[in-house]
């Protein structure tokens, strides 16, 4: 028998074990600094903010459940849908993950609706409470 399978299993205990331990490092309950949650207390606010894009005013409309966002929905009905549709799609996904537009600031092409999506999510934020630097 060779000792291939073997390598194999402890190779993927060892890619779980650290797994496990980075994902049981991280506070999944912890909610932003910036906000002011306190324990079973669940504060829902809608957001919204605006800026100008290179077509027109670009909309940003956030759900923020205790800090935290849930959900993004960007109207950018004006911009150019062939430039801006990943774009889009990318802010709407990571924006709840990052609890920020600055990830946004690495995006090349379609700057006039990129910036506009930042500052309207940003200006967002702030009308729900946030402090950004």
């Amino acid at each position: 028998m060779t000792r291939k399978p073997y390598m194999l299993v402890i190779a993927a205990l060892a890619v779980g074990v650290l797994f496990s331990a980075c994902v049981l490092e991280y506070d999944f309950d912890r909610a932003p600094p910036w906000t002011d949650y306190h324990g079973d207390t669940i504060s829902a606010i809608d957001a919204t903010g605006s800026a100008r894009g290179w077509g027109g005013t670009v909309t940003v409309t956030l759900d923020v459940i205790n800090g935290g966002i849930e959900n993004v929905r960007i109207d950018a009905r004006r911009e150019t849908p062939s430039h801006t549709r990943e774009l889009i799609q990318l802010a709407q996904r990571n924006a709840s993950l990052f609890n920020s537009f600055t990830f946004l600031d690495s995006m090349t092409g379609a700057t006039a609706t990129r910036n506009a999506i930042r500052e309207a999510g940003e200006s967002a934020l702030t009308s729900a409470g946030a402090e950004l630097d």
